[in-house]
Order: structure tokens, then sequence, then C-alpha cells
């Protein structure tokens, strides 16, 4: 396992860091650690995120060559 920073999980989810900090502030539902002042993104957390929410009709379009 490896531990993202803010600008590497921004990169990754093509967001800015901005939004990710964002996020924490709001609550949202986001697989932050916080270690001290840091924040950090497990990448096995990030993927699992990514995968639950992925798009429905992308996956549709994807499957069916749109």
């Amino acid at each position: 396992m490896k531990l993202l920073n803010m600008k590497e999980t921004a990169e990754i989810l093509s967001i800015s860091e901005r939004t990710l900090y964002q996020w924490h502030w709001q609550g949202k539902d986001f697989p932050f650690i916080k270690l001290g002042r840091s924040l950090r993104v497990s990448d096995q957390d990030l993927y699992y995120f990514i995968q639950k929410n992925k798009s429905r009709k992308a996956e549709k379009e994807r499957k069916h060559g749109h």
C-alpha cells in the first residue's frame, strides 16, 4: 500500500487539490487519512473509491463501445 499526497490524488482524479480539501472540510465520504497536519489517501482506498463511484452510464457505454 502506498499513501498518496493531495497533489498525487488530485492528478489521478483530474480534479484540483482545492476540491479535495473542500471535500475534507465538508465531511464528504472520501477515504482521507490524517497524519499529523497532512492528509493522505491510500492507493487501495482510492481505487475502491473510483470503482464505487463510476457512472453506470459510462460503464454501459464502455461495454457497448460508444
